[in-house]
């Protein structure tokens, strides 16, 4: 992720991958379905955490102490009753502190416990967490979440960037504005879909032209955001 303002990276989302013996790389729209209804999720997603918190320590060293990491949180994971002091105690533990990290949900995850989410969200967020809604703009009910949750940052799903809608995402990012909300553009591959973004004066933007999905050890030590 960066931040068109400064024109410098803030920071990197945790993607995760199954690399399976037999069928190779797993996307998560394979596995992560049958991880939710058979409750590995749980596992899997504190597990992610955990080595999100190692990572950060490296790109850290890297990109400075302000640098953040985010994470996905699936909606079982969320509805967990003692998930606020496990993930804490795991950051303690990594010795990582919350506003190093950087929490994602969908819509979906919280339309069917609106209340429990709302408490826990909040918790998060007095625990110095960022809470960022994602995939906004695809879902049925996305503008009243935005008076619901207590989120911190919309992320404008790919789609939007992709129809290259100028009109929409201008709108998008007023409405934002008005709620006193960061913006992330998701899905920015070309120069042309950066700038019109920054000459929206949009906060940041995230895709691959930053940088490509990437194991740890192969990300690059600097990344140009602007071509000359």
């Amino acid at each position: 992720m960066a931040n068109t303002t400064r024109q410098t990276v803030i920071g990197a989302e945790a993607l995760l991958r199954w690399n399976c013996a037999n069928k190779g790389i797993v996307q998560p729209n394979s596995f992560i379905p049958v991880a939710e209804e058979t409750g590995l999720i749980v596992d899997i997603g504190y597990w992610v955490i955990r080595q999100a918190c190692k990572d950060w320590h490296f790109l850290e060293a890297d990109y400075g102490s302000e640098f953040r990491i985010s994470v996905n949180i699936s909606r079982v994971q969320l509805n967990e009753q003692d998930f606020v002091n496990r993930i804490l105690q795991i950051l303690k533990e990594e010795n990582v502190a919350p506003h190093a990290m950087e929490l994602e949900i969908t819509e979906s995850a919280t339309v069917h416990s609106i209340q429990d989410v709302q408490q826990t969200l909040s918790q998060l967020r007095d625990n110095g967490f960022t809470i960022a809604l994602d995939d906004f703009g695809t879902g049925y009910s996305s503008l009243s979440m935005l008076t619901l949750l207590p989120i911190d940052k919309l992320k404008i799903d790919r789609s939007f960037i992709a129809d290259g809608n100028a009109p929409l995402i201008s709108a998008m990012l007023a409405m934002a504005n008005a709620l006193h909300l960061q913006v992330i553009a998701e899905g920015i591959e070309t120069y042309e879909q950066y700038m019109m973004l920054k000459e929206m004066a949009c906060w940041g933007i995230q895709g691959y032209y930053i940088n490509k999905p990437a194991e740890l050890a192969l990300l690059p030590k600097h990344v140009v955001i602007e071509a000359n």
